[in-house]
Formats: C-alpha cells, structure tokens, sequence
C-alpha cells in the first residue's frame, strides 16, 4: 500500500515523468526518495521535490507541510510521513 500511495504524491505532482508506469511493480518509498533526491545527499531539497511538479505552488505547499523540522529539506522520516499522511486522506476521500 505504500508504494501506491507514493506513486499517487508523485504522479499528483508530477514528479516523476514514468511514475506511472511504476505501478503495480512493487516499489517501495525509498525507490522514490532516491529518484527524488537527484544529488544523492540523503535529503529532498525543495528544488528537488519542485523541479518536475506540475504544479509547483501545490508542490511547495506540500513540502512545506512535510518538512516538519523546518530545515529546507525533506529525509526519509519527513517523507515517509508525508506517504502516511497522504494515504489517510486518499481512504478518505474514496
């Protein structure tokens, strides 16, 4: 269930340009993290997690929701959260 609620927060912002055809192959957060984190330093910048949204504003508003130590930076624990929060509201919104 994590790896769909992952590839729905990157195709929503449109992260990714072959997210969709991810899915159903069973990869997991981190695969994403690391696509993400383009510069290999363990952290999502906001210009990492912003270079490919469509829809940047969105982007942006919803790194600064899951960069919860205010660092400028997204790590494995922010953004495995951001998966968890996002896969609430997804049930919800079923």
């Amino acid at each position: 269930m994590k790896s769909k609620t992952i590839l729905a927060i990157i195709t929503t912002l449109g992260l990714c340009a072959g997210a969709a055809s991810a899915k159903g192959t069973g990869k997991h957060e981190g695969d994403y993290f690391a696509k993400l984190d383009t510069n290999s330093d363990g952290l999502i910048s906001l210009d990492e997690f912003t270079a490919k949204a469509k829809d940047s504003a969105k982007a942006k508003e919803i790194f600064a929701k899951a960069d919860t130590n205010k660092d400028g930076s997204l790590d494995k624990t922010e953004f495995a959260a951001l998966a968890k929060h996002h896969q609430g509201h997804h049930k919800h919104a079923k």
